[in-house]
């Protein structure tokens, strides 16, 4: 994992956002949102209802179903939402509960699968 991905995981970025081109350019200009929320576009993980759909970046389809999108280690499962079934997010054993946890609105609900399946 780069320097640049470990300080922004530092800051609370979740490990796709880290690694997106579109915070890495937002950041160079001094800005403390990425390009897409910057431009008012929505993009997040499973707990704002999406898979990352604007990320930008080195990481693949399947890279992102197999890392965890909270820290970046590998996924021990894999997460979806009813609006973008056809993509997944990894998420890892430790960082599960803290999922649970977050995901309190009622009409969000979490598709898991099994990180490797």
């Amino acid at each position: 994992m780069s320097d640049v991905v470990k300080r922004f995981l530092a800051k609370g970025y979740a490990f796709p956002c880290a690694c997106c081109e579109k915070l890495w350019s937002a950041q160079a200009r001094g800005m403390d949102a990425c390009e897409a929320a910057l431009s008012g576009q929505d993009c997040g993980g499973p707990i704002a209802g999406m898979s990352f759909p604007l990320y930008q970046g080195p990481l693949t389809i399947q890279s992102l179903a197999t890392r965890c999108f909270i820290c970046g280690e590998p996924a021990d499962e894999a997460v979806t939402t009813p609006a973008q079934q056809e993509r997944f997010v990894g998420v890892c054993k430790r960082h599960v509960p803290t999922l649970d946890r977050l995901v309190v609105d009622e009409d969000l609900h979490i598709i898991r699968r099994a990180a490797g399946g």
